[in-house]
């Protein structure tokens, strides 16, 4: 009997030691896919780093610690950068993103994760990918002044589902500026300290020349409550905002604040299962 159980115990092992062996090469996989196709436009720095990640085993092993469902490289990195905005490695923090072409950055990054893997660990493995840019508001706002004048521009229900804890709702207190070949476009609330810009093709005028449509409510919904006065949650969504993007830094501080002294309506939890009773709470227009 305590042979069988020996090689049993043999068996698990390896059937163990296997599993680990799939996981590490599937999530070294993850890392190239992100440094070669995810990432390599929008963050040359990151891509930089998966690339680095993608042939490291031990740093593969701590990664493999991530939520299951959530993307791995965005939860290593935010972790990361969580902590270096908190104070750790002020060395390291300064060569996000100006200099990645050389070796020291990859090193120093791979030594900080190593180093700080107890405090890491616990980050990725609680911790979800949220949705932090305000700029989608400048995508948002003309299929919203379209829907309104193709139902008469009367005053509408905006349902969000993945508000931004919330930063989207303000969509109608932002200032924006769209770039097109004709000349740029300027709308909303010249108040707001930063101008949400974006780059457009088309005639984007005919929309925007309609100006901002009027709502009889905005409700957003969200999955995980996100309390914007909890400076850890906001936090960690500051730290998913990828570095090259200082920008959207700027704008997330300014909506945040924003956000702060206007109450919204926020529901958290399956919008699938909230969705039927908010239908019937929200006005009929």
């Amino acid at each position: 009997m305590a042979e069988t159980d020996h090689r049993f115990l043999g068996r698990r092992a390896r059937v163990v030691k296997n599993t680990m062996q799939r996981d590490i090469s599937v999530l070294a996989d993850v890392f190239h896919r992100f440094s070669s196709v995810e990432s390599q436009k929008m963050s040359p720095f990151y891509a930089h780093l998966s690339a680095a990640i993608s042939n490291d085993t031990e740093l593969l092993e701590i990664v493999s610690a991530a939520s299951d469902g959530q993307p791995a490289p965005n939860l290593i990195f935010g972790a990361v950068r969580l902590l270096l905005d908190n104070g750790h490695s002020p060395s390291l923090l300064a060569r996000y993103p100006q200099s990645f072409d050389d070796d020291w950055s990859t090193e120093a990054f791979g030594e900080f994760v190593l180093a700080n893997r107890d405090e890491i660990i616990p980050i990725i493995s609680s911790r979800k990918v949220q949705s932090n840019v305000v700029r989608r508001s400048a995508v948002l706002l003309p299929g919203l002044i379209e829907s309104s004048r193709s139902f008469g521009g009367k005053p509408f229900v905006n349902v969000e589902i993945g508000a931004s804890a919330g930063l989207t709702l303000l969509w109608n207190q932002y200032r924006y500026r769209y770039h097109s070949g004709a000349g740029d476009i300027e709308l909303g609330s010249p108040a707001f300290p930063w101008a949400v810009e974006v780059e457009t093709e088309g005639n984007i005028a005919q929309v925007l020349d309609h100006g901002f449509p009027e709502i009889a409510a905005n409700v957003g919904i969200e999955i995980d409550r996100v309390d914007i006065n909890d400076q850890d949650a906001i936090g960690w969504l500051r730290a998913l905002i990828w570095p090259e993007h200082g920008d959207n830094r700027g704008l997330f501080d300014a909506a945040v604040k924003l956000v702060g002294s206007n109450p919204l309506d926020v529901r958290f939890g399956d919008a699938l299962e909230l969705l039927p009773d908010l239908f019937v709470e929200l006005p009929d227009r």
